[in-house]
């Protein structure tokens, strides 16, 4: 959105505004609510961003950061992490099999936000959020994706790409 102030332009981006709005809608209609929850979000840049920091606005518990680069991830949480003081944790994708694998056995997240580009348009189109991006990607996406549903089955799997074919990969394979 560009805005007149006086005699200046403003830029605004409002995709992650609008993004955690119909979030604590759907939250709602689980019985839930986003403050006190724990996020996990794939990815640590474009929108990944701007919505990390929303998220921690809107009082979450704690927020587990999964990038291809783990640096980006972990320098993300860090500052909000010292921003907000709320749990916050960054990792590279290596760690989503055994993230995913192992979540039954700690606090359950009740979120889990696809913010890369995979599954989107572009060259990771046939790649999904929930595991490395390598060629067994989607049969180990499968599996993680089948774990978490059968342990937390009131999950809400958001992905924040859009496609022209509709859906993104990774909520093709969770549907």
């Amino acid at each position: 959105i560009i805005v007149k102030e006086g005699t200046q332009l403003g830029g605004y981006n409002t995709d992650a505004r609008g993004f955690v709005r119909s979030l604590v809608d759907k939250l709602r209609e689980n019985n839930g609510e986003l403050k006190g929850s724990y996020v996990v979000m794939f990815g640590a840049g474009g929108v990944a961003k701007p919505l990390a920091y929303l998220l921690a606005e809107h009082g979450i518990r704690k927020l587990q950061i999964i990038n291809r680069t783990g640096s980006k991830a972990a320098d993300l949480a860090d500052e909000i992490r010292k921003k907000y003081g709320i749990e916050a944790y960054g990792n590279d994708e290596t760690v989503i099999r055994g993230m995913a694998l192992n979540l039954h056995l700690r606090a359950s997240p009740q979120v889990i936000i696809n913010a890369t580009d995979k599954g989107s348009d572009g060259k990771l189109v046939e790649y999904a959020a929930f595991a490395e991006t390598i060629n067994t990607n989607n049969s180990d996406s499968m599996t993680n994706l089948r774990e978490l549903f059968r342990h937390h089955p009131r999950l809400i799997l958001a992905d924040v790409a859009m496609t022209k074919r509709g859906k993104t990969r990774t909520l093709e394979l969770a549907e």
